[in-house]
């Protein structure tokens, strides 16, 4: 009986994770901020939008997203970003 040799390989995943708050001006209300959320919230890992600061908080993998696509984004709800 030949004895077999079990190779394991451990394969690490190298995680792109970006986080970034972006300056969004135009949001006047908390529906402003579940707007943008809303359109996001399936392209990246996780966004907290904040009307009253003008700011998105958003955490994404940039293999996935580009900050410009995400910018894009949001300027085509009518709202500046940088």
């Amino acid at each position: 009986m030949k004895n077999f040799a079990v190779i394991h390989v451990k394969i690490n995943l190298i995680i792109c994770k970006m986080k970034k708050t972006f300056n969004i001006k135009g949001m006047h209300c908390s529906s402003c901020a579940k707007l943008v959320e809303s359109e996001l919230e399936d392209k990246v890992k996780k966004i907290q939008v904040d009307a009253v600061k003008g700011i998105a908080i958003v955490e994404f993998d940039e293999r996935k997203i580009s900050e410009k696509e995400i910018c894009n984004i949001i300027v085509n709800l009518g709202y500046t970003c940088s």
